[in-house]
């Protein structure tokens, strides 16, 4: 009987050290970084069969931007696409809480949402709408 005790005497410090070792991470290793939501890289503008379905995937990549970084970055995508195809864009921006037309939406303070008309000379192509994650990324859009 004493001899069971002194076996499980040190028994039960071995087997918490041994659950406090499986715990423990490695916090040296770099941390991944979260897919980016990115429809337009995905497949391809040329994967498109219209300008509309193009737009559609660019906008979307715009509206579902997790952080104001990845935001900037799809903005960024709209551009170059919009440029390489002659189209241009007409922004305007109001509030959330009071649904007021807003000059400046880059530096405004509060929550706006921004809505975006693509064009071809006069002719509309697509329409989309977007609350800013970072309200700053709207000056890419030339507001």
């Amino acid at each position: 009987m004493i001899k069971q005790i002194k076996k499980i005497k040190w028994l039960i410090p071995g087997v918490i050290s041994v659950a406090a070792m499986a715990g423990c991470q490695d916090e040296t290793k770099p941390q991944q970084p979260a897919a980016i939501p990115a429809a337009y890289w995905r497949t391809g503008p040329e994967a498109a069969k219209s300008d509309q379905e193009a737009l559609g995937m660019l906008a979307t990549d715009v509206q579902v931007a997790r952080d104001g970084l990845s935001e900037s970055e799809a903005l960024q995508r709209l551009n170059k696409w919009e440029a390489e195809h002659n189209m241009i864009y007409q922004i305007k921006a109001v509030r959330l809480d009071t649904g007021m037309a807003v000059a400046t939406p880059s530096v405004h303070p509060y929550p706006i949402r921004v809505d975006v008309s693509v064009f071809r000379g006069a002719q509309p192509i697509y329409n989309f709408s977007f609350v800013p994650r970072d309200n700053r990324n709207v000056v890419l859009l030339g507001e």
